[in-house]
């Protein structure tokens, strides 16, 4: 032994550490894929159980069973997995497993994290559930970006009506993804939104205006029609021409008569959703006033009334071919290239 120098000593031990460990190390991570599998294989089975029960109510009992039996990450899962391909009552009867199971209560829980991420997880897990819960309510304040997006888009799955009002005020949100999200909430709720919506259109100022209209335009219910009607002659650009959509899906007499003096506004995205708009409700006793734009400046509300006066039959015909032969270049030009491409059209069709 006198014969080994101390260093190699020391060598030879450090080597022996590094094996010992890396077996260890190996080890753990043996038990963990073996975990891991056993798992999946837990999981894969519950699954499988739970998509035949969707299928015959009379293997539910055994269902819910297989999913009690099955940690609460694994239950998560399974939710994730199944929840998007069913509805109606095979939706209810999967949320209404997490009674048996305490899930729901782990993604409150969740929700109470100190962690932004594992907010957002709960308010997930709640959302897939199906679950009106009021802490939820409480993160459309939250001050993770995330979770409020995340509380926003829940509000919208359970149908939470006591949302709206926060809904509303997060149309106008500096962030386009929660603009999005809370309008795309707005629209799933379907008629109890329609008052409220009604309500902030002919109280509120702003660019939240614009989302809002967006969003009547896209349900167009007949109640619109006043704020529309009221915001017609909004000084924000924006603000006009959505109103001019919104009173183009709904229509009616006072709306035409709007959409008619629209046609001559000062700006030109205006002038081209009036002509759209008028075009949509193939409005004909409006065509000598939409063939006005056939000469326009700009491109956009010539197109629209090249197409306005194409859907509204004959009377629109009639006023291209006329202004085909005008003096006014800009007409003449938008018209013969309208009515060629009509005539190249039925050629192909026929």
């Amino acid at each position: 032994m006198s014969d080994i120098s101390p260093i190699a000593l020391t060598a030879t031990g450090v080597l022996m550490a590094a094996v010992l460990l890396a077996i260890f190390y190996i080890a753990v991570a043996w038990k963990h894929i073996n975990h891991d599998r056993e798992r999946d294989d837990d999981l894969r089975m519950a699954t499988s159980i739970v998509a035949s029960a969707l299928a015959d109510p009379f293997q539910r009992s055994t269902a819910v069973k297989a999913v009690s039996q099955l940690k609460w990450r694994q239950q998560a899962e399974l939710i994730e997995r199944l929840v998007p391909t069913v509805g109606g009552s095979n939706a209810d009867w999967l949320s209404s497993i997490a009674d048996v199971s305490d899930l729901a209560a782990k993604a409150e829980n969740l929700c109470h994290s100190r962690f932004w991420w594992r907010r957002v997880y709960g308010i997930r897990l709640l959302g897939m559930l199906r679950r009106n819960n009021p802490v939820v309510r409480l993160l459309f304040y939250d001050r993770n970006n995330w979770v409020r997006v995340e509380a926003v888009r829940w509000a919208g799955i359970v149908k939470d009506e006591r949302s709206i009002t926060g809904l509303l005020n997060r149309i106008g949100d500096e962030d386009s993804l929660m603009r999005r999200t809370a309008s795309d909430a707005m629209l799933s709720f379907g008629n109890p939104v329609v008052k409220p919506l009604c309500d902030f259109l002919m109280t509120r100022h702003g660019k939240a205006l614009v989302e809002a209209l967006i969003i009547a335009e896209a349900m167009g219910d007949s109640r619109f029609h006043a704020p529309a009607l009221n915001l017609s002659n909004d000084p924000s650009d924006q603000v006009r021409r959505k109103a001019i959509a919104v009173l183009g899906r709904i229509g009616g007499e006072e709306a035409t008569t709007v959409l008619l003096d629209r046609v001559g506004d000062k700006n030109p995205g205006v002038r081209t959703e009036a002509a759209r708009a008028l075009g949509r409700l193939n409005h004909w006793p409006g065509a000598p006033k939409v063939a006005e734009l056939l000469g326009d400046v700009h491109w956009e509300p010539r197109r629209a009334s090249a197409e306005a006066l194409m859907s509204m039959g004959h009377p629109g015909t009639l006023m291209l071919k006329q202004s085909a032969s005008s003096n006014n270049e800009l007409a003449s030009d938008t018209a013969n290239y309208v009515l060629a491409a009509g005539r190249f059209s039925e050629r192909t069709m026929g």
